[in-house]
């Protein structure tokens, strides 16, 4: 009776390992991932390239002053919400946003040693970086939110001219 058993059981799982072996992909007709009204599940970029500065502010709905010397090699929006502007290389990058609210829009989710509030302006301005060296600085003015980001770090003195002259 054991050895029935046993030889039925294996009869099953082959017959089950087949079955689920021979799928191809033709054959899978399950729905894609949805966010639960039915749609696929995709990240929309919501920038929109900008020829110029004057492009991108009627497009976000505002004014954006950048500082001084300050030369973007890309320019964008996103309609009623942000605007960025981008100069340099990836070794030396630095993005400058501008949008509605008081959220933290930089982008940057990185852990940094060094996260201190210090006055520019009297703008409280969160600067974070290590070493001494400050890849992110982030502050609102009530009625817009800004960021400054880059990828090689700035002096303090640097990021004070940057925030002093971004509007």
């Amino acid at each position: 009776m054991k050895k029935i058993m046993i030889l039925t059981l294996c009869v099953i799982m082959a017959i089950s390992l087949v079955a689920c072996g021979n799928k191809t992909a033709e054959d899978d007709t399950s729905t894609p991932p949805t966010m639960g009204n039915g749609g696929t599940t995709q990240v929309v970029n919501p920038f929109v390239k900008c020829d110029d500065i004057t492009q991108a502010e009627k497009l976000a709905g505002f004014t954006f002053t950048l500082p001084t010397g300050f030369e973007p090699t890309v320019i964008r929006a996103a309609e009623n919400d942000m605007i960025e502007a981008i100069a340099g290389n990836d070794e030396n990058e630095i993005r400058i946003r501008k949008a509605n609210g008081n959220e933290d829009i930089s982008g940057n989710y990185n852990e940094y040693a060094e996260v201190q509030e210090i006055e520019i302006d009297t703008k409280n301005v969160t600067i974070k970086g290590n070493d001494g060296v400050i890849n992110v600085a982030t502050w609102t003015d009530g009625e817009y939110t800004y960021s400054i980001g880059t990828t090689s770090g700035l002096s303090v003195d640097e990021i004070t001219t940057l925030v002093a002259e971004t509007k």
